[in-house]
């Protein structure tokens, strides 16, 4: 009976990582496609990825993202600066 316990708690533990890398996977595809958009400088693109940022609710990281894609768009380093730091 505890092995089995011990085997089920290592299967949730093992489902969660899982789910872990599933999100930290979803986030390194969006930080992609950013950078994406960014070097091509393409207008669908660009607004594709703002989309799909504003619509991801699960990270902060991607607030921080579109402010430095904001900043780096316009060129300014206060903008970087000003919206990172509120």
């Amino acid at each position: 009976m505890l092995l089995a316990s011990f085997l089920l708690l290592l299967l949730l533990l093992l489902l969660l990582l899982l789910l872990l890398l599933l999100l930290l996977l979803l986030l390194l595809l969006l930080l992609l496609l950013l950078l994406l958009s960014m070097l091509l400088r393409t207008q669908k693109l660009v607004f594709l990825t703002l989309r799909l940022i504003q619509e991801s609710k699960f990270f902060r990281i991607t607030d921080i993202l579109l402010y430095i894609y904001i900043a780096f768009a316009n060129c300014s380093f206060f903008f970087l600066v000003y919206y990172c730091c509120r």
